[in-house]
């Protein structure tokens, strides 16, 4: 029994240790990350505007670092199967179709970064910045849609209803 004790505690402490070298801080250079051993290379980029997205791939966690003027502004993580990348495509691609929102990408992408919700905020949006609902509810109406997500405890908040309208968060309740 002691042995396996020990066993779990060295692997906690290794995996404290992986994760901690992969930290970076907002301001980071981007040549700097790219010459760090622990991150290097991504995965995959994009850019838009002043802005460049990165993704990284590190046991089992998804990471996707925003860049601004060749600086770290924030970074998300995500597992695998939140398929992160492709939401940060879909976020671009919908600011590079829409002016207005491309126009406000700064507050955008702060809120996302920084998992707050705005009224207006489009289902990628969420899903980058809170992950997968626990469950979602649609109720077809006669000028569109609805759609109620619904997260249990996770992480960054207990209980939340979230609710949109033709795409768009409209409101949001927090139980």
């Amino acid at each position: 029994m002691n042995a396996i004790k020990v066993c779990l505690v060295l692997f906690f402490l290794l995996s404290a240790t992986i994760v901690g070298c992969l930290e970076i801080e907002s301001g980071t250079v981007a040549s700097e990350l790219l010459t760090r051993k622990d991150w290097g290379e991504p995965k995959a980029k994009e850019s838009l505007n002043d802005y460049e997205f990165w993704w990284y791939s590190f046991y089992g966690v998804d990471t996707i670092v925003f860049l601004k003027n060749a600086k770290v502004v924030g970074k998300l993580k995500h597992p695998p199967d939140a398929k992160s990348w492709d939401l940060t495509k879909d976020l671009i691609h919908h600011a590079k179709n829409n002016i207005e929102y491309r126009t406000d990408l700064d507050r955008h992408i702060d809120d996302i970064i920084n998992r707050r919700l705005q009224n207006g905020m489009t289902k990628t949006d969420v899903r980058l910045s809170w992950g997968r609902p626990s469950s979602i509810e649609k109720k077809y109406l006669v000028a569109g849609y609805l759609e109620e997500w619904t997260y249990e405890y996770q992480a960054i908040y207990q209980k939340a209803k979230l609710v949109f309208r033709n795409g768009l968060l409209q409101r949001w309740s927090n139980e």
